[in-house]
């Protein structure tokens, strides 16, 4: 799974949820977490380790993805790639989630403001990283 995190356009909020940042996050098979935040997090391709996830820390998520229909290739906010997506003017804080599983492809982007379920694996990896005030 990878996951990036497009903030509200500068200037909108003055606070901003940790959540909200800009954020990149790469989810790979054996349980690797990568993160990266802020500035640049949006055009690393391989953020950095941030740990090592367990196997419930694991099965966490990919219960989140599910119950959030993100392997549903029907999805209404399907995207063709995270890679090249970009929102649109005045849209909310973006989640664009790439996810593969069994060797079918994933992409959609959703407004987490607007998505409860989509917004809890967002809160979700950020907590998983250690990141403080995450909750």
């Amino acid at each position: 799974m990878h996951v990036l995190i497009f903030p509200r356009e500068s200037g909108r909020r003055t606070v901003i949820e940790p959540w909200e940042e800009p954020q990149s996050f790469l989810l790979e098979p054996g349980g690797s977490l990568r993160a990266l935040f802020g500035p640049g997090a949006l055009t690393s391709r391989y953020p950095p380790l941030a740990r090592r996830l367990d196997a419930a820390e694991m099965d966490l998520l990919y219960g989140l993805t599910r119950d959030a229909d993100l392997f549903n290739p029907d999805h209404p906010a399907r995207i063709s790639a995270i890679e090249t997506y970009q929102p649109n003017a005045g849209a909310g804080v973006i989640g664009a989630f790439d996810i593969r599983s069994d060797g079918d492809v994933n992409a959609v982007a959703i407004d987490l403001r607007r998505d409860a379920r989509a917004r809890a694996i967002v809160k979700r990896l950020t907590r998983l990283t250690w990141r403080h005030g995450s909750e």
